[in-house]
């Protein structure tokens, strides 16, 4: 079997993980952004304070399954991306291509996830911090 068809036969099965991946990062990034932005009053009830915090809290840990998706992603992708380095030829491929640039963009979503991830942690830290523990 040649490399360029082995490349489509998995992404004929790895593409339903890749729009999951995709879709649920898409759906709660806006949101864990706005999050992170929002101010609080400082007149603001404990329990108020401790709201934020608990969603602060959830959407990091969806944030880190995100990125474990996202691993376990690049994992399945990863054996046939060594092939497809190790085979390199300048004659074009789509496919091969194609899961070069799939591979990029998970690095970069991992990427982003981690930035994410430091972002949360950060503002749950700063109620902490206001708290004095």
């Amino acid at each position: 079997m040649t490399l360029d068809r082995q490349i489509t036969d998995i992404f004929s099965l790895v593409a339903v993980l890749l729009v999951f991946v995709l879709g649920y990062f898409a759906a709660f990034f806006p949101q864990a952004d706005d999050l992170i932005e929002r101010d609080i009053a400082a007149s603001a009830s404990q329990a108020d304070r401790r709201h934020l915090v608990r969603r602060l809290r959830s959407y990091r840990l969806l944030v880190a399954g995100t990125g474990v998706l996202t691993a376990v992603v690049l994992g399945l992708l990863g054996p046939l991306t060594f092939d497809v380095t190790t085979q390199w030829s300048w004659r074009y491929s789509t496919a091969r291509a194609g899961l070069l640039g799939v591979d990029l963009m998970l690095l970069v979503m991992m990427g982003v996830d981690g930035w994410l991830f430091r972002r949360l942690s950060r503002r749950i830290g700063d109620f902490k911090q206001d708290r004095g523990g």
